[in-house]
C-alpha cells in the first residue's frame, strides 16, 4: 500500500480499526519524502493515545518494537512517550521482566524529553525499582545537568533523588548497627551531584536516622516550634524509618513527608498538635494542586493521600495524638480518599503502588484489601464509566505566580499581558471520532473527525447534532 493511500484512511478511519495497517505501513523505513509530506509524528502519537484508551497495551507494545526496529529517528523522537504508557501499565501489572527491560531502554538509547523521563522515573520509584532508578541516575546526570534546552536547576529532582537513595544505603549499612555514622563516603558521593550536606542538617538527619528511643514527644517537641526547623527534619527521618518497616523505600517516603510539609506549614500553629492536622476541604484542594496540569501527576496525589494515612498512624504510634485526635484524623483522611476515588474511579488500577506497603493494623489492612478489590476492577471500566464528579476546586487546579516565582523578595521578572480568557467546553470526544456538527449560521458537516472542529466546538461556535 502507497503511504498516501494509508494516510487517507488513517484521516477517514477510527486508528484503532486498523492497527495492522498502521503497522504495515511503518514496518519498512519511511523516505525522507513522507517525512516532509506527512506528520509522522502525529501518527505514531495518535496510534499510542487512542490505543492507550482502548487499553491495547500489546499493539503499542508491538508499535514500539517496529518504530525502532525500522524508524528509528521517529522511535527516538516518540520513545519516552511509549514508555512511559508502557511502564505505566507493566508496573501496575506487575511484570518486572517487562519493566526492567524498558527502563535498559533509557540506559541505552538516553532521554529527548526530560519531563516525561521524570514521570517514568516516578513510577519506577513507587513500584520499587530504586537499583535500577540509582543506576539511570548516574548515568545521565551529567548530561542533563549540560543539556543547554533545560532550564538552569532541572538536575534538583535527581539530585534529591539521590539523597534519599544514598541515606537509605547509610542506613542498612551503619544505622541499623551503630551509634555513630562515618558521613565522609556520603559527602564524596553527593559532591557529585552539586549537593552540599550543611552541618545543622546533618545533625538533624542523623539525630532522626540513630533514634531508637520512644518518647517522641518529649525528645524532639519540647522546644517546638522555636527549633522547628532541626525538630522537622530529625523527625522526618523517624517517620521514614517507621514506614521503611512497612515496605516504603526512603526515597518515596521522602516525598510523601516533604509534601505534607508544604500542607502543614499553612496551618501557622503555635503547637505541634495542631501543626499536624488535617482538614478535608483545604487538604483535598492541596492535593489537586500536586495533580499537574501539562502533565499528568496523579499518582503523586495517590502517594501523598495514601501516605498521610501513614502518618496519622505514626503520629498516633509515637503517642504525638491520643486516640480521640487519631480516630477523627483518620475519619478526614478516608474523607478525601473516597473522594479521590470517586473522581477518578476509572484509572485507580494506574495507582496500585500505594497498596504495596504492609498495612501496620487490622483496621487500615481491611481497608487495603477493599481498595486492591476496587483499583483491579477499574482496569476493567471505559471512558463511559467515568463518574462526574471532580476532585478539589478546578479554580485552584492552576499554578499562581507566587507558587512558580516564590516569595523570596526577588524582583519577578516581565509578565507579557495576559489575553483575555475564553472559556473552552469539555468533551469526551476523542481526536478521531466521527461526529455531525451543526454550526450557528446552519452549516452542517457531517461525519468529519472530532479534532478538524474541535476548537470550534470547545468555543461554542458549533453543536454535535
Amino acid at each position: 500500500m502507497e503511504f498516501k493511500d494509508f494516510y487517507d484512511r488513517y484521516n477517514n478511519e477510527d486508528i484503532t480499526t486498523i492497527t495492522e495497517v498502521v503497522k504495515e505501513a511503518f514496518s519498512e523505513p519511511l523516505s525522507k519524502a513522507i517525512y516532509e509530506e506527512y506528520d509522522v509524528a502525529e501518527v505514531a502519537l495518535e496510534f499510542l493515545g487512542h490505543h492507550e484508551s482502548a487499553k491495547k497495551y500489546q499493539e503499542i507494545e508491538d508499535f514500539y518494537q517496529l518504530l525502532m526496529e525500522h524508524n528509528q529517528e521517529l522511535f527516538l523522537e516518540n520513545k519516552e512517550y511509549y514508555i512511559e504508557v508502557l511502564m505505566k501499565y507493566h508496573c501496575a501489572q506487575g511484570n518486572r521482566e517487562k519493566v526492567l527491560g524498558y527502563l535498559q531502554d533509557l540506559l541505552s538509547f538516553g532521554y529527548q524529553n526530560y519531563d516525561i523521563l521524570l514521570l517514568i522515573i516516578y513510577y519506577a520509584l513507587f513500584y520499587g525499582y530504586i537499583e535500577q532508578v540509582d543506576e539511570l541516575i548516574e548515568h545521565l546526570y551529567d548530561k542533563i545537568k549540560n543539556d543547554e534546552e533545560l532550564i538552569e536547576g532541572a538536575t534538583i529532582d535527581f539530585t534529591l533523588f539521590k539523597f534519599s537513595i544514598e541515606l537509605e544505603k547509610l542506613y542498612h549499612a551503619q544505622a541499623k548497627s551503630s551509634d555513630t555514622l562515618n558521613w565522609e563516603p556520603f559527602r564524596e558521593k553527593m559532591a557529585s551531584y552539586d549537593f552540599e550536606l550543611i552541618e545543622a542538617f546533618r545533625q538533624a538527619i542523623e539525630q532522626g536516622l540513630l533514634y531508637t528511643g520512644d518518647n517522641v514527644q518529649e525528645d524532639f517537641l519540647s522546644t517546638f516550634p522555636e527549633n522547628k526547623q532541626a525538630i522537622l527534619g530529625a523527625l522526618q527521618l523517624v517517620f521514614m524509618k517507621y514506614i521503611h518497616q512497612q515496605g516504603c523505600s526512603f526515597v518515596v517516603s521522602a516525598m510523601i513527608w516533604n509534601a505534607l510539609l508544604k500542607y502543614w506549614v499553612e496551618n501557622e500553629a503555635n503547637d505541634w498538635e495542631s501543626f499536624f492536622q488535617f482538614e478535608e476541604d483545604r487538604f483535598t484542594d492541596f492535593l489537586r494542586d500536586q495533580g499537574g496540569v501539562m502533565i499528568d501527576y496523579r499518582h503523586m496525589i495517590a502517594n501523598i493521600l495514601w501516605g498521610s494515612a501513614y502518618v496519622v498512624e505514626f503520629l498516633h504510634h509515637t503517642q504525638l495524638f491520643d486516640e480521640a485526635l487519631y480516630q477523627t484524623q483518620m475519619q478526614t483522611i478516608n474523607t478525601v480518599k473516597s473522594s479521590f476515588k470517586e473522581a477518578y474511579n476509572i484509572d485507580l488500577w494506574q495507582y496500585n503502588f500505594v497498596l504495596n506497603w504492609t498495612a501496620p493494623n487490622d483496621a487500615l489492612a481491611t481497608a487495603q484489601e477493599e481498595d486492591k478489590k476496587l483499583f483491579a476492577g477499574s482496569f476493567e471500566l471505559t471512558g463511559e464509566d467515568q463518574n462526574e464528579v471532580l476532585f478539589g476546586k478546578p479554580q485552584d487546579f492552576l499554578p499562581k505566580p507566587s507558587d512558580i516565582w516564590g516569595d523570596g523578595g526577588m524582583n519577578l521578572p516581565p509578565i507579557a499581558p495576559s489575553k483575555p480568557k475564553v472559556e473552552r467546553r469539555s468533551h469526551n470526544y476523542k481526536r478521531n471520532e466521527r461526529v455531525t456538527v451543526r454550526y450557528q449560521d446552519g452549516t452542517i458537516k457531517e461525519k468529519v473527525k472530532f479534532k478538524t472542529i474541535q476548537d470550534d466546538f470547545e468555543l461554542g461556535a458549533c453543536e454535535v447534532v
